[in-house]
């Protein structure tokens, strides 16, 4: 078994931002923080009615599909190969279907035991005090939080796996778990680190801009000027934050495939 190097992958990465940039940050702000930005204004325009809203849902579901592609034009940019960007998303809206069907085979048995979770969670408030069915629940949801995650430690590479092989969603699916089989301890640990720095950094900088903001432009309400300005920099950090994982990604999955598909090893 090839040995997993977090850090050369992390170095690959850093080299493909230099050297194509602009190419990564292209298609973060088309597939990213774009949609993101115009789901927080429609959703800021509705309200605590949004989510209740058939338009907004399906302005969800556009922004997924859009991430989706994003995703998989990013891993083959990231892959080598000379491909231009609107090769790769063209490449990437064949490649969709099987991104789709793959995560559908994954979320649906996920998502059962969640409805009577979430059912038996639903009359909690913050003045009340929890049953001790609803503190099962409670802890069955931390359970199931955990148990998501280490399934997204296991499919990690499953976008760069559709984006650079032939596959259907069942054999993705397989591919993916034969590659990150005896390294889920250490991509579950990834994860976290990423989205423990991710948090960290994305409030950081929200809050900071937050600030200078209220103090130049008062503070946001829906359709005003500082709430905008909040939204865009929200989903441009957002963005960045997806393009460096999904980078990462790629160039884990080009250090554990390389044997047996032929892609470079690293980010030179």
């Amino acid at each position: 078994m090839r040995p997993l190097s977090i850090s050369e992958a992390w170095a690959g990465s850093m080299a493909r931002l230099r050297s194509d940039g602009r190419l990564y940050g292209a298609v973060g702000l088309a597939f990213f923080a774009l949609p993101d930005l115009v789901y927080s204004v429609a959703g800021a325009s509705s309200m605590a009615s949004a989510q209740r809203d058939p338009g907004s849902f399906a302005l969800l579901l556009l922004m997924l599909l859009l991430g989706m592609v994003g995703q998989l034009a990013l891993a083959r940019l990231a892959l080598g190969g000379g491909a231009s960007v609107g090769e790769a998303i063209r490449h990437a809206a064949r490649r969709i279907p099987a991104l789709i069907g793959a995560g559908f085979l994954v979320a649906l048995p996920l998502m059962l035991p969640l409805v009577p979770i979430l059912a038996t969670l639903q009359g909690v408030t913050p003045n009340s005090v929890p049953s001790g069915g609803q503190t099962l629940a409670a802890l069955a949801f931390l359970l199931w939080s955990v148990l998501v995650v280490w399934v997204a430690a296991r499919l990690m590479l499953l976008s760069p796996v559709v984006t650079s092989e032939p596959l259907g969603p069942l054999a993705a699916l397989r591919r993916t778990l034969a590659l990150t089989k005896g390294r889920a301890l250490r991509l579950f640990g990834l994860i976290v680190a990423f989205l423990i720095v991710a948090a960290v950094a994305s409030i950081a900088i929200s809050s900071a801009v937050g600030v200078v903001v209220v103090l130049a432009l008062g503070r946001p309400e829906p359709w005003s000027v500082s709430a905008l300005l909040l939204a865009l920099v929200a989903a441009l950090v957002q963005a960045a934050i997806t393009v460096l994982f999904v980078l990462l990604i790629a160039r884990i999955y080009a250090q554990l495939a390389a044997p047996e598909v032929g892609v470079p090893s690293s980010g030179t």
